[in-house]
């Protein structure tokens, strides 16, 4: 099993690098709005993501505010040591925020390639002579692995989009044996 792990790395190693470029890209520009919009509000972190009063909304809509404020409050911290209540909550952004944001991207996207990796070889379910990708991984690709005995298999990933029971679209990305 380690062995088809490590062959399916080497196949998608490409994958793996545009992929983790580009959840890195796109929690940095994640980043750069959240400092844009503090720009706007004078760097009043209690005008973007006040704290919630409990009592005043319902539990969903307090832990999704508390959500939004432990998101800035990852990347920014106060410039005052102590204040009133009634006085603006001036922040700025933690010198390593950007680095934070890098190894965290690179973090999380690992682990969900690596998640991929692991339920492709459990598909594979044979020792693997080599691989090779073709194609978009997470659009339209097709990963030609050939098997200790020889045997061909060709796997197609293919992005779909599906829809919750509640209307929510969202992505998906199966993974299927072609017949021959």
């Amino acid at each position: 099993m380690k062995e088809t792990i490590n062959k399916l790395n080497i196949a998608t190693k490409e994958a793996r690098i545009s992929f983790i470029n580009k959840n890195v890209e796109i929690e940095q520009n994640n980043l750069k709005n959240m400092i844009k919009t503090l720009e706007k509000n004078n760097w009043d972190l209690d005008k973007i993501a006040p704290y919630p009063k409990s009592s005043a909304i319902s539990p969903s809509n307090y832990r999704f505010a508390i959500s939004i404020r432990r998101h800035y409050e990852q990347y920014f911290q106060s410039t005052q040591g102590s204040r009133r209540i009634s006085e603006p909550n001036i922040v700025a952004l933690k010198q390593n925020a950007f680095d934070k944001v890098i190894s965290e991207a690179t973090k999380k996207s690992n682990a969900s390639f690596d998640s991929y990796i692991n339920k492709l070889s459990i598909k594979i379910n044979s020792p693997v002579k080599s691989a090779n990708l073709e194609g978009n991984l997470w659009q339209h690709s097709f990963l030609k692995v050939i098997l200790e005995d020889n045997t061909i298999q060709i796997w197609k990933t293919q992005m779909i989009i599906n829809s919750s029971v509640y209307g929510k679209l969202f992505n998906q990305f199966p993974t299927r044996l072609m017949k021959k």
